[in-house]
């Protein structure tokens, strides 16, 4: 039986190449996915749908990765998204919020890998309650 998550995973990156590649791969393992380059695109698809996982790159520009997790953080906790930064060094992923950040993956990634993470990690929708809000609601929840 083939698994499939719709678009209910986003992946936020600054690099073209890098959203393209694993779009494309992802979508070979049946895994669907939305893919952004910025914070204020990531917000903006945060308000219209409810993630069950986010892919953030942790070097975007102006502190990007960081304004993501605020908006994050603003969603009750039964509401968040599994979050998973990448990074191509350690360093660049020091002082997230551990309660927050699950995993901490270093570029360049293993496809295969992340998405058996993913699959792991996020139970097929026919498995999981249904949401007590609707995404339209989300958008209260998440300020600009």
């Amino acid at each position: 039986m083939a698994f499939q998550l719709g678009s209910r995973v986003l992946i936020v990156d600054a690099d073209a190449d890098v959203r393209r590649r694993l779009f494309n791969k992802l979508l070979q393992h049946e895994i669907f996915s939305d893919v952004v380059a910025t914070s204020s695109d990531a917000i903006a698809k945060l308000r219209e749908r409810a993630y069950l996982f986010v892919l953030l790159d942790v070097t975007l520009a102006d502190d990007g990765a960081r304004n993501v997790l605020r908006r994050i953080t603003a969603l009750p906790p039964n509401e968040r998204p599994i979050i998973v930064a990448t990074a191509h060094n350690v360093e660049s992923a020091r002082g997230l919020d551990v309660e927050l950040v699950q995993v901490v993956l270093r570029k360049p990634l293993d496809i295969p890998n992340l998405a058996d993470l993913i699959r792991v990690c996020v139970r097929p929708t026919s498995e999981r309650p249904p949401h007590e809000h609707e995404d339209h609601d989300r958008r209260d929840r998440i300020e600009n």
